[in-house]
């Protein structure tokens, strides 16, 4: 039997792969609003013009590695249905 043929082995290793896309993008997510607080610390002690700009560059970055966590949760929560579920 392959692997392809194997149903329970590729939900398996499609699960595996969702939990680990999930904590990098939680991970990058909580980096990047590390660095927001450090860049608005620095900000505070010596201005930089270009400030707003890194900030909404973190932002979005942010926002984006958040938006990929909760797609990837939302896919886990819908494999592990269909796994109990049967259908």
């Amino acid at each position: 039997m392959t692997a392809a043929a194997d149903p329970a082995a590729d939900l398996a290793a499609r699960s595996a792969t969702l939990e680990k896309r999930a904590a990098l993008a939680l991970g990058a997510a909580v980096v990047c609003v590390l660095f927001g607080i450090e860049t608005s610390v620095a900000h505070h002690i010596a201005p930089n013009p270009a400030s707003p700009l890194v900030w909404t560059g973190l932002a979005l970055a942010g926002s984006a590695s958040l938006a990929v966590w909760a797609w990837c949760r939302l896919q886990l929560r819908r494999l592990r249905q269909a796994q109990g579920g049967g259908a």
